[in-house]
């Protein structure tokens, strides 16, 4: 399911087997907008991949209950008012020119949606500019948080860096410091991350040290909005030194 969103979200083309024939393929293109909702998303969802091809809009209750045949009179009355302000925003959007339009994040990956609403918030005035600005910025930040929201990783780095150091009889030194700001090794890291997954009973899905050094380095950016993450990749394998971010929020709980 993961390779599959991010396929989608990516608009790759499939190949099939023509019909009523034995080896002709034809490759068909897939252009869908998909809409996925979930009370509590999985991993699936949550991937670093799927994450930043993905708008994220967290939703509460609604005080209110209303019936949908009252939402559907209510669109179908505006209905005239919402196509006319429709047409009024797409005429000021061409009147800014695409070459011109510059995003706020340029390394967001959705590049094409980011240059069109930067567009339409351009032409829509000065004010609405800065807003439009903000918000693509901002939306970078909504992905790497929903990635790391209930990432096994994550937490297990948390729990990580307020231990102790290990000692050579494996047990903890509580008279050292905790591991925050300690140098450590992808190989050293794996075996205490996987003692602590044991003792939480949390699937982790990293196996090797290779394993877990690429999917730091696939989840970097999502865990920078948590850690404060240097490396050091010499011949020996990479060393990584993780802090809690300024901002972080909670992590006194592990």
């Amino acid at each position: 399911m993961p390779d599959a969103l991010a396929q989608v979200a990516t608009g790759v083309r499939r190949s099939r087997r023509q019909l009523h024939t034995t080896s002709n393929l034809y490759r068909s293109r897939i252009s869908a907008l998909l809409a996925v909702t979930s009370r509590t998303p999985s991993y699936s969802l949550r991937r670093e991949d799927v994450a930043d091809r993905t708008l994220v809009f967290t939703l509460k209750r609604l005080d209110e209950m209303r019936t949908e045949s009252e939402i559907q009179r209510e669109a179908r009355d505006r209905r005239n008012d919402l196509l006319s302000d429709y047409a009024k925003i797409v005429q000021r959007a061409l009147l800014v020119p695409w070459d011109g339009v510059k995003v706020a994040d340029p390394g967001m990956r959705m590049a094409d949606f980011a240059r069109v609403a930067t567009r339409i918030g351009h032409g829509l005035g000065e004010e609405m500019r800065s807003l439009t600005d903000e918000v693509i910025s901002r939306i970078r930040l909504s992905q790497n948080r929903f990635a790391t929201e209930e990432d096994v990783l994550t937490t297990l780095l948390k729990f990580w860096l307020t231990r102790h150091k290990p000692v050579v009889d494996g047990s903890m030194d509580l008279g050292s410091v905790a591991n925050e700001g300690r140098p450590v090794t992808t190989a050293e890291l794996l075996p205490e991350l996987n003692a602590i997954a044991r003792e939480f009973d949390f699937r982790f899905q990293a196996g090797t040290p290779e394993s877990l050094g690429r999917r730091i380095r696939n989840m970097e950016a999502a865990l920078r909005q948590v850690f404060e993450i240097e490396s050091d990749h010499g011949r020996k394998g990479t060393t990584w030194i993780f802090r809690f971010a300024p901002d972080t929020e909670d992590y006194e709980e592990f």
